[in-house]
């Protein structure tokens, strides 16, 4: 089996993603907060092994993400040096995504938030192997996250063929 990593560009997606990953939504791997759109990845590239698959999780919101931009020259420093980048792109924000994922509008009531803010401090105050259970009592359905599509609006055509469609643990080029 692979090895995977996933960089989060936050700690509100670090924290999902332990909380898929303990549900066996996802494939294993660790989880760190790095912004791949604001940080270089090559100081990091002396920790990871050569045939691992680093997945990069970053928001829509602060794109358009053109061929020269930190975003894509990561993943093509990545794939460059024999790592396996992937792609997850979220339309917006996190908060969005699970906005989109959860079937009744009851997100920001069920963690006792009126703002992005109060909800991200209290989205991470729950425990992981709580947290599915408690977006599943908003409608959260799985098969829904990164799924929305903004690629076209937000993606330079050099990079979709990173993309990754989480559902299925496979590329979407």
């Amino acid at each position: 089996m692979r090895q995977r990593i996933y960089l989060c560009e936050g700690e509100t997606e670090q924290h999902l993603i332990k909380a898929l990953k303990d549900r066996k939504l996802i494939e294993p791997g660790q989880a760190q907060v790095f912004n791949a759109v604001q940080r270089n990845a090559e100081p990091m590239l002396r920790k990871w092994k050569q045939k691992l698959e680093i997945v990069l999780v970053v928001d829509a919101d602060t794109g358009p993400y053109e061929a020269n931009s930190r975003l894509a020259k990561n993943l093509k420093m990545l794939e460059d040096r024999g790592r396996e980048p992937r792609l997850i792109l979220q339309c917006g924000n996190l908060e969005e995504e699970l906005t989109h994922c959860c079937r009744s509008r009851g997100l920001y009531d069920a963690f006792n938030a009126s703002s992005d803010s109060e909800f991200k401090s209290n989205f991470l105050k729950v425990r992981k192997d709580q947290l599915i259970s408690k977006l599943k009592h908003c409608g959260f359905d799985f098969s829904r996250l990164w799924q929305m599509d903004c690629k076209g609006d937000k993606l330079d055509s050099t990079l979709m063929k990173y993309l990754w469609d989480v559902s299925t643990n496979v590329s979407t080029p």
